[in-house]
């Protein structure tokens, strides 16, 4: 079943903040009163230009691993993690996904409430998140990038609410990236760790290697509170001439600060070609001693260049 959202205040306790938090001077004391991560957000609206011409048939978010569109994985990451509601972000010519969601609720006895907000032009994912600011309201929520395909049972998600909860402040799951993967991804300033989290003073969007703060990169897994929102509306086009949300994460972690979660699972990029086969061989039913290790080189044509060799660590359980 299907249900539109209602802005809504929801009232929890206060919580103790970790001690580390004040180790680190962390402007916590202008947080609010926390409230519990109720919602989440999917954004469903891009167009799949590194999936082309695939995506022009079929929205790139259910395009299939195995037997399972790529949006499943994304639902079941979210009611595993005790989320009750979630908000997909959409776009002209991906009305198949309202299908397929419906499917998935009526197969899960209507786990989930889900609403839906159009997107007019992919402006970027600052922009995304910033159209469905009236049905999120001011409580805190996830955001899942669908493309990033989280496989293993410890989930990132999970924990980043949990922490999100315990603290009030924004929490994003970062992993380790190599100085050519700094021109790719948003790129955290740290000023301390403990337990592997990280205190994040500021947020660069893939700023390369000589200006890269650190060498961690941002995952598509965000648990933020909704005063991200007030940094979202003034949000200026930045990389690409999009609204970045790594901008806004930015001036929210300059004005009360920010944690860095450290990946606990397995992420493959199912956004481009090679990902999307990587994905395909971790999550298949094959057996271990049918599965190849690597993908054949191509003789080149004169259209296309010949695919990359691409390394495959042991599957892992997709189920």
């Amino acid at each position: 079943m299907i249900f539109i959202l209602r802005r809504e205040r929801h009232a929890f306790r206060s919580l103790h903040v970790d001690s580390f938090a004040h180790t680190l001077n962390m402007n916590l004391t202008a947080l609010p009163s926390l409230h519990p991560v109720k919602r989440a957000l999917i954004p469903v609206g891009g167009r799949g230009t590194r999936m082309y011409p695939a995506t022009a048939a079929v929205p790139k978010e259910l395009l299939p691993i195995g037997n399972r569109p790529l949006l499943e994985f994304a639902l079941d990451e979210i009611a595993d993690a005790g989320i009750a509601e979630v908000v997909l972000v959409t776009a002209r010519g991906k009305s198949a996904i309202e299908d397929f969601v419906e499917d998935w609720n009526d197969r899960h006895a209507g786990l989930l409430k889900v609403a839906y907000v159009r997107q007019r032009a992919p402006r970027g994912l600052g922009d995304a998140v910033a159209c469905a600011e009236h049905v999120i309201g001011d409580a805190p929520f996830a955001v899942l990038l669908p493309d990033d395909l989280l496989v293993g049972p410890d989930s990132t998600l999970a924990r980043l609410v949990r922490h999100q909860s315990a603290t009030g402040a924004a929490a994003i799951a970062l992993q380790p990236i190599s100085d050519a993967e700094t021109s790719s991804y948003g790129v955290p300033e740290v000023s301390g760790s403990e337990n592997g989290v990280h205190a994040i003073r500021r947020l660069v969007e893939k700023p390369g290697p000589a200006n890269a703060p650190s060498r961690l990169g941002v995952v598509g897994r965000y648990v933020l509170p909704g005063r991200v929102f007030r940094f979202l509306r003034n949000a200026k086009p930045g990389a690409k001439g999009e609204i970045q949300l790594t901008d806004a994460i930015d001036a929210l972690a300059r004005a009360e600060g920010a944690w860095g979660v450290p990946l606990s699972q397995r992420r493959i990029d199912c956004g481009s070609p090679e990902g999307y086969l990587e994905a395909q061989l971790a999550c298949s039913p094959v057996p271990d001693s049918h599965r190849p290790v690597a993908l054949p080189r191509a003789a080149p044509s004169r259209r296309t260049a010949s695919p990359a060799v691409v390394a495959l660590s042991p599957p892992d359980d997709c189920a």
